[in-house]
């Protein structure tokens, strides 16, 4: 079977069998509001045609859904069998050659570009087409080019803030209201010289957060302790400010992260006759990426961490130690667990946490 990139190269690939479909000029299919679409020479609608008994073609041309300009060198791939061709200068692609019932539909990627599902960006791509019983015509894919949030992330005194993690918050509605939620991006982190880039996004309202973090190298280096951040620089949610994203748009956002570090005594209350059995516990700033690491001494029940200032979470569970796994209780014969939730201020140094009871 012979595959076709433009107007002159040709490579030679095998499909599996499946449903086939026959293409001659026809009206275009599977893009709206398309005004302009690069031509197939003659020659290549020629090769379009099927006779009973023949060989099929596939032709199309791959879009944006922002411009409708062509895409070169996106990957068209044909299922089953996987195979593969890439578009020429114009966008556009044949499939030539194909067994019939050799191939069931066709899909297409670029790298910097996005395909679906995405959650409510418009106009959809359409970079997936089923072959099977549809009308002949061209074949019109398109992708929409990815949108970029890139920036700097550095300490008051610029100091360039290497290894961070930035995390990204996509605005959405639930019940007629506003709501953040994690957005489904890759995670981003910054360079050497504090450099970091959020590809793959989506057009939408997002907001931007560096995470509290302590890096504690007693006694073999600085200790460092980098504030939780909003952009443009701002300690809480609520004083934010919404980065708005069109599709293949480029966004800056510099950020200058306060510095600060104490040390975080957090005891539990625990009046039980059993020893402290398995616990889970973790301290947060308000979002899963902070990164505190906890000690805990279960001899004096207490928790030590090293944290920047800011306002904090603890929530810890203790359940009986079981051994064998499948006895576990306490000396009462009760197995639930006892947990506890504590929220205190960091402002100081040192600081001492109110006991957490436990319930």
């Amino acid at each position: 079977m012979l595959i076709r990139s433009g107007p002159t190269s040709f490579t030679t690939l095998a499909f599996a069998a499946a449903f086939f479909v026959t293409l001659s000029p026809g009206p275009f299919i599977g893009a709206q509001s398309i005004t302009s679409v690069p031509q197939i020479p003659e020659a290549a609608q020629s090769r379009s045609e099927a006779t009973p008994g023949s060989d099929l073609t596939i032709r199309g041309v791959v879009l944006s859904t922002v411009d409708q300009k062509p895409i070169p060198d996106a990957l068209v791939t044909t299922f089953p069998g996987r195979g593969t061709v890439l578009t020429d200068g114009q966008g556009r692609f044949m499939l030539s050659g194909l067994r019939p019932g050799a191939v069931t539909a066709i899909s297409v990627k670029k790298a910097g570009y996005l395909c679906s599902p995405l959650s409510h960006a418009r106009p959809r791509p359409h970079c997936y087409e089923s072959i099977q019983a549809r009308p002949a015509g061209l074949v019109i894919m398109t992708l929409m080019p990815e949108a970029i949030i890139t920036g700097r992330i550095v300490t008051e005194s610029s100091r360039p803030i290497e290894g961070i993690p930035v995390s990204l918050f996509e605005r959405s509605i639930k019940d007629g209201r506003y709501i953040w939620n994690p957005a489904d991006a890759p995670l981003a982190k910054t360079d050497a010289d504090g450099m970091f880039r959020a590809l793959g996004l989506e057009p939408g309202t997002y907001l931007l957060r560096t995470p509290a973090a302590a890096i504690v190298r007693v006694p073999f280096g600085e200790d460092l302790g980098f504030e939780a951040t909003w952009y443009p620089g701002s300690s809480t949610q609520q004083q934010a400010e919404p980065i708005v994203l069109a599709a293949g748009k480029q966004f800056t956002a510099n950020l200058a992260v306060k510095q600060s570090l104490a040390l975080v005594n957090i005891p539990f209350e625990w009046n039980r006759a059993d020893e402290v059995g398995s616990t889970v516990y973790g301290l947060s700033a308000g979002e899963p990426g902070d990164s505190l690491k906890t000690s805990l001494f279960t001899k004096t029940h207490l928790f030590q961490a090293y944290a920047p200032y800011g306002h904090y979470s603890f929530t810890m569970c203790v359940s009986p130690i079981a051994n064998p796994p499948a006895s576990g209780s306490w000396s009462d014969g009760t197995k639930a667990p006892f947990c506890g939730v504590e929220e205190f201020t960091i402002t100081d140094k040192t600081i001492s946490a109110p006991t957490i009871p436990l319930q």
